[in-house]
């Protein structure tokens, strides 16, 4: 089994797509009726709410190496080396707690708690339990934060005894998207009250 690995749920990917169709076809609509100060305001609100879309539907990952766990959320993005992570479960989405700080994964969701009604005995091979006899939603199999702490768990079993590389674990904060959204919001309020 390779080490590396990318998640992201693919529906997320749907979901965009399906939301800036959405919000094209919309400002289409509002631009062939005629340009006002109604259009100008409607426009502010469908780019800030495109690039909401972006960042929470898109941009949030999480990758897998051999040498370190990186977590892709819309502000932030945390790197750990495998030897710094204590723990891998999942509330509200996976997360791990390293560095003294719990870190949830924005790519792996945990679903509703009726999730499990639909779950088969053949969907729990392969997962995490250890003996059990209850499983938590977030570590169901075919649930996102499931898949994601089926992965997570096995390669960081496999790696975190040897601190691989020179590599600290970091994070850091993603200033270009915090702007952007902080100037698009602006903008749009500007438009909004004005």
């Amino acid at each position: 089994m390779s080490d590396s690995h990318q998640i992201r749920p693919k529906s997320n990917l749907v979901f965009a797509g399906a939301n800036y169709l959405l919000l094209s076809g919309l400002a289409v609509a509002e631009v062939y009726q005629g340009f006002t100060a109604g259009a100008v305001t409607l426009l502010t609100w469908l780019a800030l709410l495109g690039y909401c879309n972006h960042l929470v539907l898109v941009m949030p990952k999480i990758k897998t190496t051999a040498d370190q766990l990186t977590i892709i959320n819309p502000f932030r993005t945390h790197r750990l080396n495998w030897a710094d992570i204590k723990e891998i479960d999942a509330r509200y989405t996976m997360y791990v707690y390293a560095l003294g700080e719990r870190i949830h994964a924005w790519a792996a969701p945990v679903p509703g708690r009726y999730h499990s009604r639909s779950v088969l005995p053949n969907d729990l091979r392969g997962s995490t339990l250890r003996g059990e006899n209850s499983i938590k939603a977030g570590e169901l199999p075919n649930s996102h934060s499931g898949v994601a702490l089926i992965i997570c768990r096995r390669v960081w079993e496999a790696n975190r005894d040897a601190r691989s590389g020179n590599e600290l674990s970091t994070n850091f904060w993603h200033f270009r998207e915090i702007t952007i959204t902080a100037i698009l919001g602006a903008i749009t309020a500007l438009a909004t009250f004005l």
